[in-house]
């Protein structure tokens, strides 16, 4: 019988829905290995596949029409004022979606853009995995191997460079010490 490396056996077992554990491991490769290198692989294995679904998720998301964010600012004993936001998101498809708990807290950086930053990770990735021309990259902007995703505590207006980036145009419509509306908008 053929010897069989860890990796190659927890493809296999991957490829044929089998449950993956030391065990079954253990059972596929022919010869002796530590436990601890089997958990190690199999860890790695997962670690991986999770990366990949993620991606694959990232990848997958609704077409952005528009997306309008109301920033609130918060007082805190703490940390002075904190931006909480909520978005209300419209589709290419005509669905709109509205979802909040979009916070930042602490001092030192940009907390605006931070809150800004979770939001375009949320709705808007899928962008940055269908970008052919990664020249003039906009700071903020990120293309890894292990995914692409935009930077907070940037500095809000790197985030009006960012979405002409990605074919849309985002404005400022109200601005104040107590609240601040953007709208994102994509043709």
């Amino acid at each position: 019988m053929e010897k069989v490396t860890i990796n190659q056996a927890i493809k296999n077992l991957s490829n044929f829905g089998k449950r993956i554990t030391v065990a079954t491991v253990r059972a596929a490769v022919n010869y002796s290995q530590k436990d601890s290198e089997i958990k190690e692989a199999i860890k790695k294995f997962k670690a991986q596949k999770f990366l990949k679904d993620k991606i694959e998720s990232f990848k997958n998301q609704k077409p952005v029409k528009e997306i309008a964010i109301e920033i609130f600012w918060k007082k805190s004993k703490t940390w002075g004022l904190n931006p909480h936001a909520e978005v209300t998101v419209l589709f290419k498809d005509n669905t709109r979606i509205f979802q909040n708990g979009y916070f930042a807290s602490g001092c030192g950086y940009d907390k605006e853009s931070t809150v800004i930053a979770e939001i375009f990770n949320d709705f808007l990735r899928y962008k940055l995995y269908r970008k052919r021309n990664r020249n003039n990259v906009p700071y903020g902007v990120n293309f890894s191997d292990y995914g692409h995703y935009f930077s907070g505590g940037i500095g809000v207006s790197c985030y009006y460079e960012i979405a002409k980036y990605l074919g849309g145009k985002m404005t400022c419509l109200y601005n104040s010490s107590e609240i601040d509306i953007y709208k994102v908008s994509f043709r």
